[in-house]
């Protein structure tokens, strides 16, 4: 980095400097003047005495001034003359003096006026008043969460950002992007006092093994994890959900709406250069969506509406027959010109045989390739996530919310055979909860949301994420968006939508780039500062050179030095923060999170001071984010059943169990497309109806079973914890007859002298009396339920009795039951009982 040239004698025009130079010239005229005065005056007076004499004698002279040094020759002599004098004097000394210090002022001024640029980074002192303070350590901080901007030179503590504003992340692979932001930003989440919803992508699955071994993390939120490298050990999501989701709630417009949303992200293809594949391919892909939402309907299995079902329809039913046709196709028609699925399927309809043909095929394709697979088929079988909830979480004792969600996005590097449901997932997810904050009275999400989406550009594109960056701040949507370079940005949403994406982040961080494209837009968008340049120009040998100073430009930061920041180094650019801690205004300056750059020796000698930690120097060190298993050993599933045991009983998904049944489908089709008139036509619809009447069977008898079932689990575990129940009672029982044992021996052996028991099995051995044995037994066993009986023996001793009764008094307990037990031995022991020596 380049060393500013320092311009210290700019203190030599320091208005204060001056002034006291100024100062110092008066005393000093004012001193030489009285002194030459009065020396001049003393003269004068000798000379007129001796003139009067006849002749002059310097002796009187050195008399009259003194032989000593005399102070006296400094006090002002104020008559007309003496002060015309110093008038003038004073007068010729400010004249010459005032150019002379008008000169040094000009010579020494500081040049640098910000001429050429006045842009610098922000200061340590201005960091500690704009951005908020916490501890590194594992303790819960005050306020809402936030990411790291700079770390205190304390090493100690490290300042955040809390503000709800959207960051990108500029760093190159291997450049400690995760570690530096994204591990830390994690555990800023989980220490925080208001802690925000938390969305991750996680690349490979590391992040999301490293949380679950966080204790904290564990206790304060909800860990779930979409795992899209092994989709059966992972939470279930299904694309077709929040149509559902609509369609029961009697919003059939916006369950239509979101059919085009799952199509669109599922087939839409920007490379394709004739839109019109695209559009044929969404609205079959749209049709045939609401035919599966209206036999889920009819017959009361949302079950049915699932992308396994809408395969299963495709391969099965979109087969072309020689003539070229298919029956999803002759079934579409068959509706009526105004329903809603002749309405989506009208861009195909209108078509060409060839064309629709090619539509099937590309739905086929589509679907086959996401969905053949068992194990996203058992991802996409149900719903574990809600997404209302996420921003919306139930509210439990005093209003309190309760625990926030870290939703973990597992997805394998370079492999993009399931880019487009994640994709849906993000755009299903963000709608929803726009939706919600919109019905809402204040607008806003009870808890904020952060969206972590690491590799954000190795993704397909989030529909509307230039919006969603740019209005949902105000609901509470923040995204931190982590990418390699700014050119993947362009490739993936195209050069102008790429610029709405990338701007629509008010804390932009640069850490590494390997584009020069990147580094040279870096290095512009600090701005230029002013700086002063030194010229020496001269003989090459001579000592007696010139210098000349002047203004100059440069980059706050050249392209060559970005490319030059040191690990954990990193550029903060904030374009959108205003205000420091006090609501003060500010301005947005740059931060420098850097090393103390010292030169010892002729080397450079680098201290760590301001730079970031990375999360294994102080996250994985301390066990904060530790997990030695594997994700293989890891269990992601939820809301799964359980065994008596407590263990997860696995669910069995088959094609058959998500699909509409291909007999009621076929009957369906046939009477649709069959007219009154037609032989078959009664036929077909008793076929249909008897198919209906054996499903409605099924189903009560599948309702029955389940009902049993439940009934038999909960029978299964009343005779478990009754069985439980007597083993600890006959555990207990045994131990109470051991200690009765011992208590009739150790009475047997002891004197006639009175000793305080010191068992309880001894007390009430020593509490029997003969007449009143039943009573006392009774009143033992309905205390201790347990059968004391047959171990008493006659021991004639009644002295404890008394012993027994001061015993509970002072050491039973305070409850219904202990109070009692006393009331009832009190009355035994005072109802006749003579006590015997």
């Amino acid at each position: 980095m380049n060393t500013a040239f320092k311009q210290y004698k700019k203190w030599f025009a320091n208005p204060y400097f001056l002034l006291a130079l100024c100062l110092i010239i008066f005393f000093t005229t004012s001193v030489v003047f009285f002194l030459l005065w009065n020396i001049a005056s003393l003269i004068f007076l000798a000379l007129k005495v001796n003139l009067f004499s006849g002749f002059v004698n310097p002796t009187g002279i050195s008399a009259m001034i003194g032989a000593g040094f005399n102070w006296g020759l400094f006090v002002p002599v104020m008559t007309t003359l003496s002060r015309i004098g110093y008038i003038l004097v004073l007068l010729f000394v400010g004249f010459k003096s005032w150019r002379k210090i008008y000169d040094i002022r000009v010579s020494f001024v500081d040049l640098n006026k910000g001429t050429k640029g006045t842009s610098r980074f922000t200061t340590f002192s201005e960091v500690k008043e704009q951005f908020v303070k916490v501890p590194l350590s594992n303790e819960i901080y005050s306020g809402p969460a936030g990411v790291p901007i700079i770390m205190d030179p304390d090493r100690k503590h490290v300042y955040i950002d809390t503000t709800s504003t959207n960051r990108k992340v500029n760093g190159a692979t291997q450049s400690g992007k995760t570690q530096a932001y994204s591990y830390p930003a994690i555990d800023l989440n989980i220490r925080a006092e208001i802690p925000d919803t938390m969305i991750i992508n996680d690349l490979k699955g590391s992040m999301s093994k490293m949380t679950l071994g966080n204790k904290l993390a564990k206790k304060r939120f909800n860990i779930s994890v979409l795992n899209f490298i092994d989709p059966k050990n992972s939470i279930r999501y299904n694309p077709f959900h929040q149509v559902w989701t609509y369609v029961s709630h009697g919003m059939d417009a916006q369950a239509e709406k979101e059919i085009g949303a799952v199509a669109y992200t599922h087939i839409y293809e920007k490379n394709q250069q004739d839109p019109k594949w695209n559009d044929g391919a969404i609205a079959t892909f749209s049709a045939i969506s609401l035919i599966l939402v209206r036999f889920a309907k009819k017959y009361h299995q949302p079950k049915w509406l699932n992308p396994t079902a809408f395969m299963d329809l495709v391969v099965s039913y979109a087969v072309a027959d020689d003539n070229g046709n298919n029956v999803l196709d002759a079934y579409i028609r068959s509706f009526p010109s105004t329903d809603p699925i002749r309405l989506l399927y009208n861009p195909a309809a209108i078509a060409t045989r060839k064309q629709r043909e090619s539509f099937y095929m590309i739905l086929s394709t589509t679907m086959t390739n996401m969905y053949a697979n068992e194990n996203i088929r058992y991802m996409t079988s149900g719903m574990d996530v809600d997404f209302v909830k996420l921003a919306y979480p139930d509210k439990i004792a005093n209003g309190k919310l309760a625990k926030p969600t870290m939703l973990f996005v597992v997805f394998p590097e370079g492999d993009k055979a399931y880019a487009k449901l994640m994709t849906t997932f993000y755009t299903q997810m963000i709608s929803a909860q726009a939706q919600a904050a919109a019905r809402s009275s204040s607008g806003k999400f009870d808890r904020r949301i952060h969206f972590l989406l690491e590799e954000v550009f190795n993704i397909p594109p989030i529909p509307d994420l230039e919006t969603t960056l740019n209005v949902g701040l105000e609901r509470g949507h923040v995204f931190s968006m982590i990418y390699q370079l700014e050119k993947q940005a362009k490739m993936t949403y195209g050069e102008d939508r790429a610029d709405v994406v990338l701007g629509g982040a008010g804390l932009s961080y640069f850490i590494m780039s390997d584009d020069d494209k990147d580094l040279n837009a870096w290095s512009d968008s600090l701005g230029k500062s002013t700086v002063i340049g030194l010229n020496r120009s001269g003989d090459l040998l001579d000592t007696d050179k010139s210098y000349t100073e002047m203004e100059d430009q440069r980059d706050l930061l050249f392209s060559d030095e970005l490319g030059l920041l040191l690990p954990g180094e990193w550029v903060v650019r904030r374009r959108k923060f205003r205000q420091d801690l006090e609501n003060n205004p500010v301005r947005p300056r740059p931060i420098f999170a850097k090393y103390k750059s010292e030169m010892v020796n002729g080397k450079e000698k680098l201290t760590p001071e301001t730079n970031m930690s990375f999360a294994y120097q102080y996250l994985f060190s301390d066990e904060r984010f530790n997990n030695h298993l594997t994700m293989d050993e890891l269990d992601y599933r939820e809301n799964l059943d359980k065994d008596f045991e407590g263990n997860k009983i696995d669910r069995k998904i088959s094609i058959e169990d998500l699909s509409i049944p291909h007999d009621l489908f076929e009957a369906t089709v046939k009477c649709a497309l069959g007219k009154p008139d037609d032989e078959d036509y009664a036929l077909n619809q008793s076929n249909l109806m008897l198919i209906e009447k054996r499903m409605r069977e099924e189903q009560l008898t599948k309702e029955e079973v389940e009902e049993n079932t439940i009934l038999r689990r909960k029978e299964k575990i009343r005779r478990e914890q009754e069985n439980l129940e007597k083993s600890e009672l006959k555990k207990q029982e045994k131990l109470f007859n051991q200690s009765l044992k011992e208590a009739v021996l150790s009475n047997q052996q002891r004197s006639n002298m009175p000793v305080v028991p010191n068992s309880l099995g001894a007390l009430i051995v020593d509490v029997f009396v003969g007449s009143k044995r039943e009573e006392l037994v009774e009143l033992i066993q309905s205390q201790f339920p347990r059968n004391a009986d047959e171990k008493f023996t006659e021991i004639s001793n009644l002295q404890y009795v008394r012993q027994l009764q001061d015993y509970l008094e002072h050491n039973l307990g305070t409850s219904a039951k202990d109070k009692d037990f006393k009331a009832k031995l009190n009355h035994l022991i005072n109802k006749d009982v003579t006590l015997t020596n």
